[in-house]
């Protein structure tokens, strides 16, 4: 459920200057949620598992990740095993380095090298997308009905 206060909050302040006043002025509720729509911010997303596997193999990443499972770090033994998990299981289509938790993994296996760290930009850059204002506040993606409903709040 959309967090409409948060919503009106955006829309009233216009943080990063994106022009609301001016379509909120002409009643274009569809010019503001295309606003908020609008892919504009740099980020990083979820990468399919076929590519990650191609990474993996092209590093020789899993090797790595298996001695890792032995490092007395347990915190880095941790998140070796977690990350063979994650490319081992089936039911996992993407591995989204969007997350922060996911990029603080990443990070500590570049610091420990068990991770290259021309390896892990690799991926980065594999998982580059551009994010709308809605996606950073995380709405998603919102509607002009949404918009008009603060609005007319």
């Amino acid at each position: 459920m959309l967090d409409l206060d948060a919503l009106r909050t955006e829309i009233q302040t216009d943080p990063e200057q994106l022009g609301y006043a001016g379509a909120l002025a002409t009643g274009s509720d569809n010019q503001v949620a295309d606003l908020l729509n609008m892919p504009r911010y740099p980020g990083y997303g979820p990468i399919p598992i076929t590519p990650v596997l191609i990474w993996l193999a092209k590093w020789g990443i899993m090797p790595r990740l298996r001695a890792a499972t032995q490092s007395d770090k347990p915190e880095i033994a941790g998140i070796a095993e977690v990350a063979m998990m994650l490319v081992s299981n089936p039911n996992i289509p993407a591995l989204d380095v969007g997350l922060p938790e996911v990029q603080q993994m990443l990070s500590a296996l570049v610091i420990a090298d068990v991770i290259p760290l021309e390896a892990s930009e690799e991926l980065l850059t594999r998982g580059a997308v551009q994010r709308s204002r809605a996606e950073i506040l995380g709405m998603n993606t919102v509607t002009a009905d949404q918009v008009a409903q603060v609005r007319e709040g």
